[in-house]
């Protein structure tokens, strides 16, 4: 099981449910997410989602064997595609969504982290993109999302270098909404939860489609046959199987 699903009182929640590697994100994963973000998109009594992970992380982004065994750069090149469709379909949901994020909130991890709307972060959260290090590049969508967030200078800090940021860094740059001691989570998460259902759902709509349309993350410059090329590319491999065996 990688993803667990339930509603209750007008309100979705996803659980990122794969503890023995720290919620690690799989094609499953991403698999079923886009189904249950169908059936949210479907279900008009539901007025708000919470995206969170089991146990004490958020995720730590693509599980790495994922990334090491697609048959053909075609399979790497229909991977890339699910991947950034998805993230896009939760960006672009309706309805508004929180993203609860404790522990490691990495990669892929971090990208379903800035496709939500708001993101209460506990205080022992560290967050960061360590693609480079391992031969790969976030999709163009997610970077522009990104950058939309931190501007270009913080952005190309924190991608280039793959630097992990924790809690308090992450509120200055505006990528967590709030953090808050674990003690006092419940409570903060159950106060933006009223703020958000006492206002008016098609008003929420709109403003959240402007904004959207202003962050405006089509983009044609990674692609996913840039995704396939990376993957065909020996540097990938050594860097992922270098990561995979160092501490065996």
């Amino acid at each position: 099981m990688f993803l667990k699903h339930s509603s209750k009182n007008n309100i979705s929640t996803i659980l990122i449910s794969n503890k023995n590697s720290k919620n690690s994100l799989s094609r499953d994963f991403f698999v079923l997410l886009s189904d249950v973000l169908d059936e949210i998109i479907k279900n008009k009594d539901i007025k708000l989602l919470i995206l969170r992970g089991d146990g004490d992380n958020f995720s730590s982004g693509i599980n790495l064997n994922e990334l090491i065994k697609f048959p053909s750069t075609v399979d790497a090149r229909e991977f890339s595609i699910l991947m950034d469709t998805t993230i896009n379909k939760l960006f672009s949901l309706k309805i508004p969504t929180i993203s609860i994020v404790d522990g490691y909130c990495l990669g892929l991890g971090a990208a379903l982290v800035l496709s939500s709307d708001i993101s209460i972060f506990t205080e022992n959260v560290k967050f960061g993109f360590p693609a480079v290090k391992l031969g790969a590049a976030m999709p163009a969508s997610s970077i522009k999302r990104f950058i939309s967030v931190v501007g270009a200078n913080i952005a190309k800090k924190l991608l280039l270098t793959g630097e992990l940021i924790n809690s308090d860094e992450a509120l200055n740059f505006n990528i967590a909404s709030y953090v808050t001691k674990k003690e006092e989570l419940d409570n903060l998460i159950n106060k933006v939860i009223n703020q958000l259902l006492e206002a008016s759902p098609l008003a929420l709509e709109i403003t959240k489609n402007t904004i959207n349309n202003y962050v405006n993350t089509e983009s044609n410059l990674y692609s996913e046959d840039s995704f396939a090329f990376l993957y065909s590319n020996l540097d990938w491999h050594k860097r992922i199987w270098t990561f995979l065996n160092k501490d065996k």
